[in-house]
């Protein structure tokens, strides 16, 4: 780990009001409080890891697509290194698709262009649960506008209703 700053995810993340949405903030935040908390971390092995902020053991860990080529170079004896998923995550709770959930978003920093967000709204589902169930989307910087992100993203509701990760566009985009 050289950049990554961690985000703990413990009770709820946020102090919404009950009137903001139709299903109780509140009784969320109960239920997310019952969690086991977890600690998110980029480390330049390609991983983003989430580490049981209670024992220290590992939960799971990801490897964004954007990165994913460069895992081979680790096991060579004339490794060089290279940075890979190095981004600082922000974890916000969210109102989409009609339910509250606890959302991460992080860029990749010096590893890649490009930009993820994982529901990690249930942690006691990780060891079941699919990348399809976990990881909400990937920008993976083949897009001509998206860069090196290094700043940590926002999770907010924006005047049009609507839940939304806000990041500059990055570096050498």
């Amino acid at each position: 780990i050289i950049n990554s700053a961690p985000a703990y995810v413990g009770s709820a993340t946020s102090d919404f009001r009950d009137t903001m949405e139709i299903a109780r903030y509140s009784t969320y935040a109960t239920t997310r409080a019952a969690q086991t908390p977890l600690i998110f971390v980029g480390a330049n092995d390609g991983m983003l890891h989430a580490f049981n902020a209670i024992d220290g053991k590992e939960v799971f860990a990801y490897v964004p697509y954007a990165v994913k080529d460069k895992l081979s170079a680790l096991t060579s004896a004339s490794y060089v290194h290279q940075y890979s998923a190095d981004g600082s995550p922000s974890v916000g709770d969210v109102f989409v698709n009609g339910a509250w959930r606890t959302m991460l978003v992080s860029g990749l920093s010096a590893g890649a262009k490009g930009l993820f967000a994982l529901d990690v709204t249930d942690s006691s589902k990780f060891k079941e649960a699919t990348a399809a169930q976990v990881v909400r989307w990937e920008l993976d910087g083949s897009d001509a506008d998206m860069g090196y992100v290094f700043s940590h993203p926002v999770l907010a509701k924006t005047r049009d209703g609507k839940w939304r990760a806000i990041v500059g566009n990055g570096y050498n985009s």
